[in-house]
């Protein structure tokens, strides 16, 4: 078009038709095959990226950093969603909750929801996702999964560890109280054996004295089932607590 005869399509020689039709078949050959070769260096490092998180995903066992957000955080990052939430189903509303999340909210329309089992759920919302990105989606999933369980058992470790210490103390509790019951029960047993005690001709200040010991055993029982009681309450938490002024010794 800018060569002779100017502003025109017209060939002057046709030796020029033939060197325009190489010049073009090898433009396109050319930008053709560097479309090409630039495809599989994208893809070839996709799949590398693809490989190196599967190898992370499928060790032997998730280290201390891996934790269920660090799963959800790195998923969140290779996808480039906006937000990744693992979502668990609430057994008495038949719903869904959300477990742990990686990301704010976002506007972005939901991408991916994968279900995991009967109970738990992977959803993203950001861009679109590419079809060779569900294998890795995948991994990730069973990955939370299988971090998500960790959670569960750390923590019904730790309660069933509570509760052995509770009833440790407990039983420590009852032997000590065990032996604080006898004391006043035996207190009790031997001054009313006494007072029964027909061939012995008791003064009445011995007898005086016998019924004090009875009731301070009595009161000293009193004391500790009321501790006992309250104990109990504590541990249910049905104690209620009134204030009111109390004497500086009483405390000490």
């Amino acid at each position: 078009f800018f060569v002779t005869p100017v502003h025109t399509f017209d060939v002057a020689h046709g030796d020029q038709a033939v060197a325009l039709v190489v010049f073009v078949a090898v433009a396109v050959t050319v930008s053709g095959a560097l479309e090409f070769a630039a495809r599989r260096a994208r893809a070839a490092a996709h799949a590398r990226e693809q490989a190196e998180t599967l190898s992370t995903l499928a060790g032997a066992d998730l280290d201390a950093s891996q934790t269920l957000r660090g799963i959800l955080d790195r998923a969140r990052t290779t996808f480039g969603m906006e937000s990744v939430v693992l979502k668990v189903r609430d057994r008495l509303t038949d719903g869904w909750r959300d477990a742990e999340q990686s990301g704010w909210g976002s506007e972005h329309p939901l991408r991916f929801d994968v279900p995991i089992g009967t109970d738990l759920r992977l959803v993203g919302r950001g861009p679109a996702l590419f079809a060779e990105d569900q294998r890795v989606l995948h991994a990730f999933a069973a990955a939370a999964q299988t971090a998500y369980d960790g959670r569960v058992l750390t923590e019904q470790a730790r309660e069933a560890e509570s509760l052995a210490v509770v009833d440790r103390q407990r039983t420590a509790l009852l032997a000590a109280v065990g032996h604080d019951l006898r004391t006043p029960l035996a207190g009790i047993k031997a001054a009313a054996t006494t007072l029964q005690q027909d061939d012995v001709e008791w003064s009445p200040d011995d007898r005086a004295e016998l019924l004090a010991t009875i009731t301070r055993a009595v009161d000293r029982l009193d004391g500790i089932v009321g501790n006992l009681l309250d104990a109990s309450r504590l541990e249910a938490g049905a104690l209620s607590v009134h204030e009111e002024p109390v004497a500086l010794d009483q405390v000490v």
